[in-house]
């Protein structure tokens, strides 16, 4: 127990004396603080301005550059102007002017973009016993097996079944499409 006390009085004591270094430290810090910001002020006996060390412009310093001296006849002049007259709300966002685009010249018009590929996909033929033809179609994520003349919910009509290739008609614009059979 003894031993125990002994040790909490030593470590009291190695604490109390960092502290003290501590503080000591701090006040030499503040006072060199407090010289350099009154000579990097420019204030001198005379109260001319002194030129700036080098470790100020060296550190960066803008501040000390600045004569800090209030002049108010320059802030009179300066307030007794009128304020500058402004011609729009600044308070109103209108975008930036865009300059036209240039007109295309008539000759020059585009090619027509060509029709959408369409939603019918012939996937697979196959030759049944007898000469018949079969073909499978995907359309709207489902396949039909279909034989010429056949028609494919309700939309499209089979007119053709070759090995090469499907040739369908569009039921509502009268529109033929051939269909590539994939291998």
């Amino acid at each position: 127990m003894k031993n125990r006390e002994q040790l909490s009085k030593w470590a009291v004591g190695v604490l109390g004396v960092v502290c003290l270094v501590l503080v000591v430290h701090l006040v030499r810090s503040f006072g060199r603080i407090r010289v350099k910001t009154a000579a990097a002020a420019g204030h001198t006996a005379a109260g001319a301005r002194a030129p700036l060390r080098s470790d100020t412009a060296r550190r960066g310093d803008t501040v000390s550059q600045y004569d800090p001296e209030l002049k108010l006849a320059l802030l009179k002049k300066l307030t007794s102007r009128p304020p500058a007259q402004i011609s729009r709300d600044p308070f109103a966002y209108t975008p930036p002017a865009r300059p036209a685009p240039p007109a295309a010249p008539a000759e020059a018009a585009a090619p027509p973009a060509p029709p959408p590929p369409p939603p019918l996909k012939a996937v697979g033929f196959m030759e049944m016993p007898g000469g018949a033809r079969e073909a499978y179609v995907s359309y709207e994520d489902q396949v039909y097996s279909v034989q010429e003349g056949d028609t494919i919910a309700n939309k499209f009509k089979v007119l053709k079944v070759t090995p090469a290739q499907v040739e369908v008609q569009d039921e509502s614009s009268k529109e033929t499409i051939k269909l590539p059979v994939t291998q």
